[in-house]
C-alpha cells in the first residue's frame, strides 16, 4: 500500500544518512500526491484510505503532474515527479513491483521565473550594511562561490592553514551520498587571511568557524542571523533584495565575465558534479580550483 511504500522509501533515505531537509520535502511531495490521489480515487470508490502503489496508472500520474503545474509550478511539478520516482525505483529494486509510471511522462519546461543575479553595486552596499561578523560569513561565500550554507556548516577542522586550502561537503547528490570539494586558499590570500583572522580572535572554543553565541555551537539554517541575513542589509542598504544563494551565481557571473577561468574551472569550484555534454566537447582539459580561486582572490569587489 502507498502509505507503507513511502514509509519504507522514506526510512531508508534517513539510513542512507540524506539531510534532514531532504527527507522532509520527500515527505511533503508524498503527503500531497496521496491527498490528492485518494479524492480522484474516491470518485470511484468513496470507501478508500489507502491505495496500492499498482493502482497508480500513467493516466493518474500524468493528470497529477498536470494538476501540480497547474496549482503550483512547473518547476515544483517536475520536483515531485523526480521525488515520487524515487520511491517507485526503490520498490522496484526491492523487488515488490514492476513498474514505474513516471519516467514515461512528458514533462514540461515551462516558464521559469528569470533568475536575479544582484548588480555588484547592490553586493558592496549590503555587504557594508552587515555586520562585521556577517561580512566575514559573505567574504567566505564571494572567495569561494559557495552554497548559502557552507560557511555555517564549515568546521575547523576542514580548515587546513599549513596546506592552504578549506573542504565544503556536500550531500546534494545522487543517494546523499557525502562529497568534498577542497577549495584552494594559500597563505597569503584574502580567503587565508580572513580565516587566520576568525580563528585568532574567536572568544570561545567551539568545532564551528561561526559560532553562534546564544547556544554556544554553530548557527541553524533558520537563526534570525543567517535567515534574514540579506534581508535586513538590503534594508539598511536600501538596494532591491537579494539571498545568499543569490550571491553564488553572482560568483559564477563575475568568473565567466573575467574571462580568465574555463567553464570547467566554475564547475569544479562551485562543486558541480559533471560538466554538460556541450561543455565535454568544448573542454578538453579538466579544470580545477585553483585557477578561479585566485580570481576570487584578486577580486577586490569588497
Amino acid at each position: 500500500m502507498f502509505s507503507a511504500a513511502s514509509y519504507d522509501y522514506l526510512l531508508d533515505c534517513e539510513d542512507r544518512d540524506m539531510t534532514t531537509g531532504t527527507v522532509q520535502e520527500k515527505l511533503n511531495h508524498l503527503t500531497e500526491f496521496a491527498e490528492w490521489t485518494l479524492t480522484y480515487i474516491q470518485r470511484i470508490n468513496p470507501e478508500a484510505v489507502d491505495f496500492l502503489l499498482d493502482d497508480v496508472s500513467l493516466e493518474i500520474a500524468r493528470k497529477y503532474y498536470r494538476h501540480t503545474c497547474k496549482a503550483r509550478t512547473v518547476k515544483t511539478a517536475n520536483n515531485h515527479v523526480k521525488n515520487l520516482k524515487a520511491c517507485w525505483n526503490f520498490h522496484i529494486k526491492e523487488e515488490r513491483i514492476l513498474s514505474n509510471p513516471w519516467p514515461k511522462l512528458e514533462k514540461s519546461e515551462g516558464d521559469e521565473a528569470p533568475v536575479y543575479i544582484p548588480p555588484a553595486e547592490d553586493v558592496v552596499a549590503a555587504y557594508n550594511a552587515a555586520e562585521t561578523w556577517q561580512q566575514d560569513y559573505i567574504q567566505i561565500l564571494l572567495k569561494t562561490g559557495g552554497r548559502a550554507g557552507d560557511p555555517r556548516k564549515l568546521k575547523w577542522e576542514s580548515v587546513d592553514f599549513a596546506n592552504g586550502t578549506l573542504s565544503f561537503w556536500t550531500k546534494k547528490r545522487k543517494g546523499g551520498k557525502k562529497e568534498y570539494r577542497i577549495i584552494s586558499m594559500p597563505e597569503g590570500s584574502t580567503l587565508h587571511t580572513l580565516l587566520l583572522k576568525i580563528w585568532k580572535d574567536r572568544e570561545i572554543e567551539s568545532e564551528y568557524v561561526f559560532n553562534n553565541p546564544r547556544t554556544g555551537t554553530g548557527y541553524t539554517r533558520q537563526a534570525d542571523g543567517i535567515k534574514y541575513m540579506l534581508h535586513y542589509a538590503c534594508a539598511i542598504a536600501g538596494v532591491r533584495r537579494f539571498t545568499l544563494k543569490d550571491l553564488r551565481d553572482f560568483v559564477a557571473l563575475r568568473l565567466d565575465d573575467s574571462k580568465e577561468a574555463s567553464l570547467t574551472d566554475i564547475q569544479n569550484i562551485l562543486g558541480h558534479k559533471r560538466p554538460t555534454t556541450t561543455d565535454i566537447y568544448l573542454k578538453a582539459k579538466r579544470g580545477n580550483t585553483e585557477t578561479a580561486a585566485r580570481i576570487l582572490d584578486n577580486d577586490d569587489l569588497v
